[in-house]
């Protein structure tokens, strides 16, 4: 019973953090949130508004069907709260693990909302973007709890059609047991190399590949981008050489004294690369293919997203609420302990 009681709080208090982040999102987005649900369901007719979108049905599905049984108002409310507040609940559950105490998974969960809230920059925030951060806030966990190569594939296996940056879940699957590897060949240690888990991260980032070219071949009807915004380059590639694109961001249009602050997007990814950084250091090599992962997100994400539009790094979150709950617990553990009769309490 008191299990049952902790859970119903921990679910109650997601809850309530989704419904804050839910009623930002819809002041933020204001009646331009019409336009991106509206978005969401052209790419279950085929037709999206670029090429790159047509593989990630998962989000759109989930909201399609929610509005169909609840109505368009209701159906995605609900849908924006079970991706906010499954992503919460395992932010909490993160920060009870590593901090070890409410006080830590709740600075975890807060850490979380906070990131979502600084995100939501206008015009588009799309349905996968509401369900990545759930999913790898799971995959953060199963790194936490280091769990057995067949929870990752299957959470793999569901988080693929939801949006193609699962196949660092994958990849982390293949990085991890080599790092490991070269570890205790370091220290001279006899330790063979996981080829199980080697083998199930190239499987599955093979698999995934696979899916998202023949979804996007057979399921594409017409790209609707060019059409829209006069685009004269399609995004018709598996991912959209945008690099180019994002440095003459960077370079020529940033203004650091702006009151609306468009330099701000060069913050998130170099929040990702100081939290990646500092669970490689504190640690070690424990996380460091998860660091790794992470870091190679933030490449990914430079290379081949428009970095302007800071819903690009919702899924990087994970990272910087381990990073978070691992300085929290090593500040707990640099406080000396109450002596005398304190101690008791």
């Amino acid at each position: 019973m008191a299990k049952l009681r902790a859970w119903l709080s921990i679910i109650l208090v997601g809850l309530l953090l989704a419904v804050v982040i839910h009623h930002v999102r819809v002041v933020v987005f204001s009646d331009n949130l019409h336009r991106v649900i509206l978005s969401d369901m052209s790419l279950l007719d085929g037709k999206p508004q670029w090429r790159i979108f047509q593989s990630r049905l998962l989000g759109p599905s989930l909201a399609n069907v929610l509005m169909r049984e609840a109505g368009p108002d209701l159906g995605y409310t609900v849908f924006d709260l079970l991706g906010f507040g499954a992503a919460g609940v395992m932010a909490w559950r993160i920060g009870a693990i590593i901090v070890g105490s409410r006080a830590g998974a709740l600075a975890a969960t807060f850490c979380l909302g906070l990131g979502f809230v600084a995100l939501f920059v206008p015009d588009w925030f799309y349905a996968w973007d509401v369900l990545g951060p759930a999913f790898f806030m799971i995959f953060a966990y199963l790194v936490v709890i280091e769990a057995k190569p067949l929870s990752f594939a299957l959470l793999f296996a569901v988080a693929i059609w939801n949006r193609e940056d699962a196949l660092l879940m994958a990849l982390y699957l293949i990085v991890q047991p080599v790092l490991d590897w070269w570890a205790a060949r370091a220290h001279r240690l006899r330790t063979p190399l996981d080829w199980r888990r080697v083998a199930t991260g190239v499987i599955c980032v093979a698999a995934g590949v696979a899916l998202i070219s023949t979804l996007r071949r057979l399921l594409m009807v017409h790209e609707m981008g060019p059409d829209l915004y006069s685009d004269k380059i399609p995004m018709t590639s598996f991912f959209h050489w945008n690099v180019q694109r994002n440095l003459d961001t960077v370079l020529h249009y940033i203004s650091w004294t702006s009151v609306q602050m468009p330099a701000f997007m060069i913050l998130p990814p170099l929040a990702v690369i100081a939290s990646s950084v500092y669970l490689i250091r504190v640690a070690e090599r424990r996380y460091a293919g998860y660091a790794l992962v992470n870091l190679g997100m933030v490449l990914a994400t430079v290379l081949f997203g428009f970095t302007p539009e800071l819903r690009q790094w919702v899924d990087s979150l994970p990272a910087i609420v381990l990073a978070v709950s691992f300085a929290l617990a090593r500040a707990d553990a640099a406080v000396p302990e109450p002596r005398g009769q304190a101690a008791q309490f």
